[in-house]
């Protein structure tokens, strides 16, 4: 019970600095947080973990967006999958370059997948997507990626879940 609730009280805060950043930074620093803290919840908790953080994630994501509803949890549900999968053919623990590489992919996935489920509705470039969503995208959140790994493993070494 202590692992949800510390997992749904990261998820808001997740959401909040995302916003934050938005506001303040534009649409060229954009660093998906929540993908992180999903990969995060994947290694540190398993897969369950991972699949409530990716839905809670999805749902925040999806309310107070103008898109579809549902496309980020379809997308978040599948990383956390993913990550699952990705983990146990190529993550080695304690590796940042390892690290890096799943997050890289993993984020990589949730950027195709949206583009593939907003495809079916909005007819966009692909060159387009990835110009200005994939590569800001992706360097902004492995960026972000070896510092918010910390402060996740100090939020739940303190709060001992």
């Amino acid at each position: 019970m202590r692992k949800l609730l510390l997992i749904t009280i990261l998820v808001f805060i997740f959401f909040m600095i995302e916003f934050l950043i938005f506001n303040l930074l534009g649409r060229m620093f954009m660093p998906n947080l929540m993908i992180i803290l999903v990969v995060f919840a994947n290694l540190a908790f398993g897969i369950r973990y991972s699949l409530y953080t990716g839905f809670l994630a999805g749902f925040i994501k999806d309310s107070f967006s103008i898109g579809l509803f549902g496309i980020n949890i379809c997308s978040f549900i599948i990383c956390a999958f993913l990550t699952t999968f990705i983990q146990n053919k190529m993550y080695r623990r304690g590796s940042p370059s390892s690290r890096l590489l799943l997050i890289f992919m993993v984020a990589s996935i949730n950027v195709f997948v949206h583009f593939i489920l907003e495809f079916m509705f909005y007819p966009f470039s692909f060159i387009f997507v990835l110009q200005h969503i994939y590569l800001p995208e992706i360097l902004a959140t492995l960026f972000v990626t070896t510092f918010t790994f910390q402060y996740l493993r100090r939020c739940v070494l303190k709060f001992s879940v």
